[in-house]
């Protein structure tokens, strides 16, 4: 007789797997193009909504790539990044050009990595509820 053993995927607590690897260089990517969008708009838009566009922008092209990379939840991912991380061009705003990309980037790749870890989780009530306390934490810190 054999016993069929399942692996228990969520006992892994820091091992970053494939899936948010992958995230984290999608989060890469969209904080560079995000930083490019709000400077090409910003030269015909005002800031506010330049870096509107530039996110909702990013945004797209975030779920494009994790579609593109088989990312699980990429809906919730890319959403969720783009949430917390609303008004980053104003946190950037003293900042040379290479400090504000530097911090986009990293801002992004963070997020990514973080809400794609969370996502991993399969039953969707937690994942949604995690996800929605540390948006609203984000939006406190920031506006404090």
């Amino acid at each position: 007789m054999v016993k069929i053993i399942a692996a228990n995927n969520e006992s892994r607590l820091l091992i970053l797997s494939k899936y948010e690897l992958q995230a984290t260089f999608s989060g890469v990517v969209v904080g560079f193009v995000s930083w490019l969008l709000t400077i090409a708009f910003s030269n015909f838009l005002t800031l506010s909504l330049s870096a509107s566009l530039s996110v909702v922008a990013a945004t797209v092209i975030g779920i494009w790539m994790m579609i593109l990379l088989k990312i699980p939840q990429p809906l919730i991912v890319a959403v969720a990044a783009s949430a917390a991380l609303w008004g980053i061009v104003f946190w950037a705003e003293g900042l040379s050009l290479a400090g504000a990309m530097i911090w986009h980037v990293a801002l992004y790749a963070l997020a990514y990595t973080l809400f794609s870890w969370i996502t991993r989780y399969a039953r969707p009530i937690p994942v949604i509820a995690s996800v929605l306390i540390i948006i609203a934490v984000s939006r406190i810190v920031v506006a404090l």
